[in-house]
Protein backbone atom coordinates (compact mmCIF):
# COMPACT_ATOMS: atom_id res chain seq x y z
CA UNK A 1 0.00 0.00 0.00
CA UNK A 2 0.82 3.38 -1.02
CA UNK A 3 -0.07 6.69 1.62
CA UNK A 4 0.31 9.77 1.12
CA UNK A 5 -1.43 12.83 3.24
CA UNK A 6 -2.15 15.56 1.13
CA UNK A 7 0.73 15.21 -1.09
CA UNK A 8 1.76 16.70 -4.07
CA UNK A 9 3.64 14.33 -6.70
CA UNK A 10 4.97 15.09 -9.60
CA UNK A 11 8.25 14.96 -11.94
CA UNK A 12 11.19 16.71 -12.50
CA UNK A 13 10.88 19.82 -15.75
CA UNK A 14 14.42 20.81 -15.34
CA UNK A 15 17.33 19.71 -15.62
CA UNK A 16 16.24 18.03 -18.70
CA UNK A 17 15.99 15.89 -19.92
CA UNK A 18 12.80 15.68 -18.14
CA UNK A 19 11.54 12.84 -16.04
CA UNK A 20 8.01 11.99 -15.26
CA UNK A 21 6.25 10.42 -11.97
CA UNK A 22 5.46 7.15 -12.34
CA UNK A 23 3.43 4.78 -10.62
CA UNK A 24 3.59 1.15 -12.08
CA UNK A 25 1.51 -1.72 -11.24
CA UNK A 26 2.90 -5.36 -11.95
CA UNK A 27 3.44 -9.26 -11.52
CA UNK A 28 1.81 -11.43 -8.98
CA UNK A 29 0.61 -14.93 -10.33
CA UNK A 30 -3.35 -14.24 -12.09
CA UNK A 31 -4.48 -17.77 -10.78
CA UNK A 32 -2.61 -18.12 -7.49
CA UNK A 33 -2.03 -14.92 -6.03
CA UNK A 34 -2.55 -12.03 -7.69
CA UNK A 35 -1.41 -8.77 -7.23
CA UNK A 36 -3.46 -6.15 -5.66
CA UNK A 37 -2.48 -2.72 -4.68
CA UNK A 38 -4.01 0.09 -3.06
CA UNK A 39 -3.32 4.35 -3.17
CA UNK A 40 -4.27 5.94 0.11
CA UNK A 41 -4.85 9.15 -0.26
CA UNK A 42 -5.95 11.58 2.55
CA UNK A 43 -6.98 15.38 1.72
CA UNK A 44 -5.99 16.93 -1.18
CA UNK A 45 -3.52 14.78 -3.00
CA UNK A 46 -1.87 15.66 -6.37
CA UNK A 47 -0.21 13.61 -8.92
CA UNK A 48 1.30 14.80 -11.81
CA UNK A 49 2.69 11.92 -14.26
CA UNK A 50 2.04 8.38 -15.63
CA UNK A 51 0.28 5.82 -13.46
CA UNK A 52 0.46 1.63 -15.30
CA UNK A 53 -1.73 -0.59 -14.22
CA UNK A 54 -0.62 -4.12 -15.69
CA UNK A 55 -1.27 -6.65 -13.00
CA UNK A 56 -3.06 -9.74 -14.42
CA UNK A 57 -5.88 -10.63 -12.58
CA UNK A 58 -5.35 -7.71 -10.58
CA UNK A 59 -5.19 -3.86 -10.04
CA UNK A 60 -4.40 -0.79 -8.08
CA UNK A 61 -7.52 0.74 -6.32
CA UNK A 62 -7.12 4.27 -5.85
CA UNK A 63 -8.81 5.56 -2.37
CA UNK A 64 -9.65 9.35 -1.32
CA UNK A 65 -10.60 10.09 2.26
CA UNK A 66 -10.71 12.82 4.48
CA UNK A 67 -7.86 13.55 6.75
CA UNK A 68 -9.72 14.09 9.39
CA UNK A 69 -10.39 18.06 8.80
CA UNK A 70 -10.78 18.29 4.71
CA UNK A 71 -12.47 15.73 2.75
CA UNK A 72 -10.73 13.56 0.08
CA UNK A 73 -9.97 14.70 -3.16
CA UNK A 74 -7.22 12.84 -5.59
CA UNK A 75 -6.50 15.49 -8.11
CA UNK A 76 -4.70 13.71 -11.10
CA UNK A 77 -3.16 16.62 -12.84
CA UNK A 78 -2.01 17.58 -15.87
CA UNK A 79 0.22 20.24 -15.91
CA UNK A 80 2.55 18.92 -19.02
CA UNK A 81 -0.06 17.59 -20.72
CA UNK A 82 1.48 14.31 -20.27
CA UNK A 83 -0.90 12.80 -17.56
CA UNK A 84 -1.77 9.01 -18.60
CA UNK A 85 -3.88 6.33 -16.80
CA UNK A 86 -3.33 3.25 -19.15
CA UNK A 87 -5.38 0.13 -17.58
CA UNK A 88 -4.10 -3.01 -19.72
CA UNK A 89 -5.78 -6.17 -20.81
CA UNK A 90 -6.98 -8.65 -17.62
CA UNK A 91 -6.22 -5.72 -15.00
CA UNK A 92 -8.50 -3.29 -13.29
CA UNK A 93 -8.00 0.15 -11.95
CA UNK A 94 -10.77 1.25 -9.15
CA UNK A 95 -11.40 4.12 -7.49
CA UNK A 96 -13.31 4.56 -4.53
CA UNK A 97 -14.07 6.65 -1.40
CA UNK A 98 -14.86 10.37 -2.13
CA UNK A 99 -13.39 12.92 -4.55
CA UNK A 100 -11.58 11.93 -7.87
CA UNK A 101 -10.40 15.05 -10.31
CA UNK A 102 -9.31 13.39 -13.39
CA UNK A 103 -7.68 16.06 -15.54
CA UNK A 104 -5.20 13.91 -17.52
CA UNK A 105 -5.74 10.65 -19.90
CA UNK A 106 -7.03 7.49 -18.67
CA UNK A 107 -6.88 4.56 -21.55
CA UNK A 108 -8.71 1.22 -20.39
CA UNK A 109 -7.92 -1.57 -22.05
CA UNK A 110 -9.13 -3.85 -19.43
CA UNK A 111 -11.57 -2.93 -16.76
CA UNK A 112 -11.69 0.63 -14.55
CA UNK A 113 -14.51 1.08 -11.62
CA UNK A 114 -15.72 4.00 -10.29
CA UNK A 115 -17.40 2.74 -7.09
CA UNK A 116 -21.00 4.23 -5.32
CA UNK A 117 -19.95 7.09 -3.19
CA UNK A 118 -17.23 8.38 -5.46
CA UNK A 119 -17.38 12.22 -7.24
CA UNK A 120 -15.73 11.85 -10.27
CA UNK A 121 -14.91 15.73 -11.76
CA UNK A 122 -12.17 17.61 -13.97
CA UNK A 123 -12.29 17.67 -17.18
CA UNK A 124 -10.19 14.78 -18.21
CA UNK A 125 -10.67 12.11 -20.62
CA UNK A 126 -11.27 8.02 -20.53
CA UNK A 127 -10.48 5.94 -23.45
CA UNK A 128 -12.10 2.39 -23.86
CA UNK A 129 -10.31 0.37 -26.11
CA UNK A 130 -9.41 -3.14 -27.64
CA UNK A 131 -12.43 -4.62 -25.01
CA UNK A 132 -11.89 -1.99 -22.30
CA UNK A 133 -15.03 -1.79 -19.69
CA UNK A 134 -15.86 0.88 -17.44
CA UNK A 135 -18.39 0.54 -14.95
CA UNK A 136 -19.58 3.88 -13.60
CA UNK A 137 -21.58 3.18 -9.91
CA UNK A 138 -20.56 7.26 -8.87
CA UNK A 139 -21.41 10.25 -10.28
CA UNK A 140 -19.58 11.79 -12.72
CA UNK A 141 -19.64 15.38 -13.42
CA UNK A 142 -19.81 17.86 -16.36
CA UNK A 143 -16.66 17.96 -18.32
CA UNK A 144 -15.67 14.57 -17.92
CA UNK A 145 -15.57 12.31 -21.41
CA UNK A 146 -15.47 8.81 -21.84
CA UNK A 147 -14.62 8.24 -25.24
CA UNK A 148 -14.82 5.03 -27.33
CA UNK A 149 -11.51 4.54 -29.89
CA UNK A 150 -12.77 1.35 -31.68
CA UNK A 151 -15.66 -0.83 -31.25
CA UNK A 152 -14.64 -2.66 -28.49
CA UNK A 153 -15.57 -0.83 -25.80
CA UNK A 154 -18.38 -1.10 -22.83
CA UNK A 155 -19.65 1.46 -20.58
CA UNK A 156 -21.67 -0.37 -17.40
CA UNK A 157 -23.58 3.04 -16.17
CA UNK A 158 -25.28 1.95 -12.59
CA UNK A 159 -26.01 5.67 -11.89
CA UNK A 160 -27.84 7.51 -14.50
CA UNK A 161 -29.50 10.16 -12.64
CA UNK A 162 -25.71 10.98 -11.82
CA UNK A 163 -24.13 10.93 -14.45
CA UNK A 164 -23.13 14.28 -16.38
CA UNK A 165 -20.49 13.61 -18.15
CA UNK A 166 -20.17 13.01 -22.50
CA UNK A 167 -20.05 10.10 -24.28
CA UNK A 168 -17.81 10.47 -27.62
CA UNK A 169 -17.81 8.16 -30.81
CA UNK A 170 -16.10 7.61 -34.07
CA UNK A 171 -17.43 6.40 -37.00
CA UNK A 172 -16.73 2.60 -35.96
CA UNK A 173 -20.03 0.55 -34.99
CA UNK A 174 -20.05 -1.57 -31.98
CA UNK A 175 -19.75 0.23 -28.84
CA UNK A 176 -21.80 -0.36 -25.77
CA UNK A 177 -23.58 0.85 -22.83
CA UNK A 178 -25.17 -0.94 -20.29
CA UNK A 179 -27.68 1.06 -18.69
CA UNK A 180 -28.40 -1.27 -15.45
CA UNK A 181 -31.40 -1.04 -13.76
CA UNK A 182 -33.42 1.60 -16.81
CA UNK A 183 -35.83 0.11 -18.57
CA UNK A 184 -35.75 1.78 -22.05
CA UNK A 185 -38.00 1.50 -24.46
CA UNK A 186 -36.95 3.49 -27.67
CA UNK A 187 -34.44 6.34 -27.85
CA UNK A 188 -33.53 9.12 -30.20
CA UNK A 189 -30.77 11.51 -30.59
CA UNK A 190 -31.40 15.36 -30.61
CA UNK A 191 -28.96 16.67 -33.02
CA UNK A 192 -29.21 20.43 -31.72
CA UNK A 193 -28.83 19.65 -28.11
CA UNK A 194 -26.08 16.86 -29.10
CA UNK A 195 -27.92 14.37 -26.58
CA UNK A 196 -29.13 10.79 -26.39
CA UNK A 197 -32.62 11.17 -24.90
CA UNK A 198 -34.14 7.81 -23.31
CA UNK A 199 -37.69 6.82 -22.95
CA UNK A 200 -39.78 5.01 -21.03
CA UNK A 201 -41.85 3.86 -23.69
CA UNK A 202 -41.75 2.96 -27.59
CA UNK A 203 -41.68 5.25 -30.31
CA UNK A 204 -39.94 8.27 -28.03
CA UNK A 205 -43.10 8.33 -26.06
CA UNK A 206 -43.74 8.25 -21.86
CA UNK A 207 -41.19 9.33 -19.51
CA UNK A 208 -37.88 10.79 -19.94
CA UNK A 209 -35.51 8.73 -18.19
CA UNK A 210 -32.28 10.21 -19.17
CA UNK A 211 -30.38 12.23 -21.16
CA UNK A 212 -26.17 11.49 -21.92
CA UNK A 213 -24.38 14.39 -24.00
CA UNK A 214 -22.68 13.22 -27.33
CA UNK A 215 -19.47 14.15 -29.22
CA UNK A 216 -18.08 13.06 -32.76
CA UNK A 217 -14.51 12.24 -32.67
CA UNK A 218 -11.89 11.56 -34.70
CA UNK A 219 -10.82 7.73 -36.13
CA UNK A 220 -6.98 9.66 -36.11
CA UNK A 221 -6.47 11.60 -32.84
CA UNK A 222 -9.97 11.08 -31.04
CA UNK A 223 -10.01 14.72 -31.02
CA UNK A 224 -13.28 16.16 -31.84
CA UNK A 225 -15.48 16.68 -35.24
CA UNK A 226 -18.59 18.31 -36.31
CA UNK A 227 -21.53 16.49 -34.89
CA UNK A 228 -22.63 13.75 -37.40
CA UNK A 229 -25.07 11.05 -34.95
CA UNK A 230 -28.11 10.22 -34.98
CA UNK A 231 -31.37 7.97 -33.99
CA UNK A 232 -30.44 5.60 -36.66
CA UNK A 233 -27.07 4.98 -35.70
CA UNK A 234 -28.30 3.78 -31.88
CA UNK A 235 -30.55 0.29 -31.36
CA UNK A 236 -31.66 -0.96 -28.26
CA UNK A 237 -30.55 -4.98 -27.61
CA UNK A 238 -33.13 -7.12 -28.72
CA UNK A 239 -32.04 -9.66 -26.00
CA UNK A 240 -35.25 -9.26 -22.93
CA UNK A 241 -35.89 -11.12 -20.63
CA UNK A 242 -39.44 -11.61 -18.61
CA UNK A 243 -39.65 -8.15 -16.65
CA UNK A 244 -38.54 -6.64 -20.45
CA UNK A 245 -35.09 -5.52 -19.90
CA UNK A 246 -31.96 -6.32 -21.27
CA UNK A 247 -29.91 -9.11 -19.94
CA UNK A 248 -26.72 -7.49 -20.37
CA UNK A 249 -24.74 -7.75 -16.93
CA UNK A 250 -27.73 -6.06 -15.00
CA UNK A 251 -31.53 -5.51 -15.04
CA UNK A 252 -31.56 -2.75 -17.39
CA UNK A 253 -31.40 -1.40 -21.06
CA UNK A 254 -28.39 -2.29 -23.19
CA UNK A 255 -27.34 0.60 -26.16
CA UNK A 256 -25.23 -0.48 -28.42
CA UNK A 257 -23.63 2.11 -31.52
CA UNK A 258 -24.89 0.66 -35.12
CA UNK A 259 -22.39 -0.10 -37.38
CA UNK A 260 -21.71 3.78 -38.74
CA UNK A 261 -19.04 2.87 -40.54
CA UNK A 262 -20.86 0.24 -42.92
CA UNK A 263 -23.11 3.41 -43.72
CA UNK A 264 -21.03 6.10 -44.04
CA UNK A 265 -17.95 4.81 -45.88
CA UNK A 266 -17.63 4.24 -49.38
CA UNK A 267 -16.91 0.19 -50.18
CA UNK A 268 -13.44 -0.90 -50.05
CA UNK A 269 -12.67 1.98 -47.37
CA UNK A 270 -13.97 0.05 -44.37
CA UNK A 271 -10.71 -0.96 -42.79
CA UNK A 272 -10.12 0.03 -39.28
CA UNK A 273 -7.91 2.44 -38.90
CA UNK A 274 -4.36 1.41 -37.23
CA UNK A 275 -2.42 3.86 -34.70
CA UNK A 276 0.49 3.80 -32.31
CA UNK A 277 -0.96 3.92 -28.91
CA UNK A 278 1.38 6.52 -27.44
CA UNK A 279 1.81 8.51 -30.10
CA UNK A 280 -2.51 8.63 -30.40
CA UNK A 281 -2.71 9.30 -26.55
CA UNK A 282 -0.79 12.86 -27.18
CA UNK A 283 -2.24 13.61 -29.90
CA UNK A 284 -5.63 13.30 -27.61
CA UNK A 285 -4.08 15.13 -25.38
CA UNK A 286 -3.57 17.96 -27.47
CA UNK A 287 -6.83 17.97 -29.15
CA UNK A 288 -9.36 17.11 -26.74
CA UNK A 289 -7.71 19.12 -23.25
Amino acid sequence: MLEADNATFQGLLTPLPEINMTIQVAGGNPFLSPLNATFLVKGTTTYDGQILVGAMGGGLTIVSQSDGTNAGNFVFDNVDQKAVMVVEQQSVLTFAGQTITNGGLIEVLGGCDIEAGVNFTGQGIVVLEDGGHVTISGNVGMGQRFDFADETGLLTLRNMKGFRGSLGFTELGGARIDLAGLDVESLSVDATQHVLNLYSAPGQQGTLLGSIALESISEENLGEVSFDLATDDFVLGSDRDADGAAEIDAVGAFVELDQRCERMRSPGSRTRCTRNRLGRLLAHLIHRL
